[in-house]
């Protein structure tokens, strides 16, 4: 089986009041002005909750997105049923978990074979949310969104049918993602929309080879992108480069590792940005790096409790400008996975032990959201098992230990 990477969530928006069914809102512990907390580990801070199970005996749900949104998140994935055909679906959560509102489910549409190719993606940009599903038979679709996940309007095709698009992410007064048409020909395209969807740029991205395996967009909308190409000794070997706003380059690519690595996670920190990748089935590695994607340091490898196969990584950023890793491996002879989660400094260093959460079955996509500007609490979202409820989307929530 594959390893299952995924990237951190992208975009930081305005806290909001949002009011809760019951007409409350869950406290923030630290005061107005407090410094942002340094975490030295993270716990889990109460039950799990699942958030959506599948509809039917042939349907699966695929966990694919998550951002913040006040005081909480909103959470978007897939259920591809027999038919078949795809459901992007939304829910708003609080950070312990608890759903906010009811699920908002917003297209339907016929999969490619009933093969899961359908990806959706969230970003929030200042007070404005949107969506981007990606479509291959009917063509990429823009959705604006309210902080609940609401549909603000109409979808709007943002890339002809045939194309495949990803990584929506916050810029200055909008928004922008990847685009390739699936030639295998590394002709990848950077576009922008505004608010509403409506275009404003596009280019087509001189990218180091024909594989982008995860973007960062930072503070000034200028972003690093990670692509990987098979060497000539059968590994792949992975880089880094520092583009434009406008995906112009500034910086030529920076080689991360020639070895087993493809897909690399991202999060911007006071220091730079810190990378994290698989080495191997059993190693993730860990690598600071500039503004340029260069990097400051020497990898370090990630001391891990237990020995299993690694399956799967998030890395996040945190209000204090650390980062918070989790990942899954899969326990022996099982397929079940044990999920762990670890605070790390700006440099890569663990900020203390790596915490295990639990047990889970049939993790797919895991990816994490810090509070801010406390950073107190943070989320996790993944697709699978929790206990003894069917797989689908769950939700965990964590604590900051200092």
């Amino acid at each position: 089986m594959a390893a299952i990477t995924a990237l951190a969530a992208g975009g930081c928006g305005g806290r909001s009041t949002l009011a809760t069914e019951d007409g409350g809102a869950p406290p923030n512990d630290a005061g107005p002005g407090a410094p942002a907390a340094t975490c030295s580990a993270w716990s889990v801070a109460g039950p799990g909750v699942t958030i959506s199970a599948p509809t039917s005996a042939g349907s699966m749900s695929y966990f694919t997105s998550v951002v913040p949104s006040g005081d909480g998140v909103i959470a978007t994935w897939s259920t591809l049923d027999d038919e078949p055909s795809s459901t992007w679906s939304t829910r708003p959560l609080w950070f312990d978990a608890t759903p906010r509102a009811a699920i908002r489910t917003h297209l339907t549409f016929p999969t490619a074979g009933g093969v899961y190719v359908n990806v959706m993606s969230l970003a929030v940009s200042g007070v404005a949310f949107a969506g981007l599903v990606d479509d291959p038979l009917n063509g990429c679709r823009f959705v604006p969104l309210d902080g609940d996940g609401d549909d603000l309007g109409a979808s709007v095709v943002v890339a002809p049918p045939g194309t495949a698009c990803s990584d929506l992410a916050a810029v200055a007064g909008g928004f922008s993602f990847l685009s390739t048409d699936g030639s295998g020909d590394g002709r990848w395209t950077l576009s922008t929309v505004a608010a509403d969807g409506s275009p404003r740029a596009s280019l087509l991205l001189a990218t180091a080879s024909p594989s982008v395996g995860g973007r960062l967009v930072l503070r000034d909308d200028s972003f690093l992108l990670g692509t990987f190409e098979q060497t000539d000794a059968g590994a792949l070997a992975t880089s880094l480069q520092h583009l434009a706003p406008d995906g112009s380059p500034l910086a030529s690519p920076f080689l991360l590792t020639d070895s087993s690595a493809s897909l690399v996670s991202m999060a911007e920190t006071h220091g730079g940005a810190l990378t994290a990748w698989l080495g191997d089935a059993s190693s993730i590695f860990v690598l600071p790096v500039d503004g340029d994607g260069r990097a400051t340091s020497t990898p370090s490898r990630l001391p891990r409790p237990g020995a299993g196969p690694l399956y799967g990584f998030t890395l996040a950023p945190a209000p204090n400008g650390d980062a918070l890793l989790a990942f899954f491996e899969l326990v022996e002879s099982t397929s079940l996975y044990d999920l762990f989660v670890v605070a790390l400094a700006p440099d890569g260093t663990p900020r203390g032990p790596v915490t295990p959460l639990g047990t889970f079955a049939d993790l797919g996509v895991v990816r994490v959201v810090v509070e801010a500007p406390a950073g107190l609490r943070a989320l996790l979202v993944f697709s699978g098992g929790l206990g003894d409820t069917p797989d689908g989307v769950q939700a965990l929530p964590l604590g900051c230990l200092p």
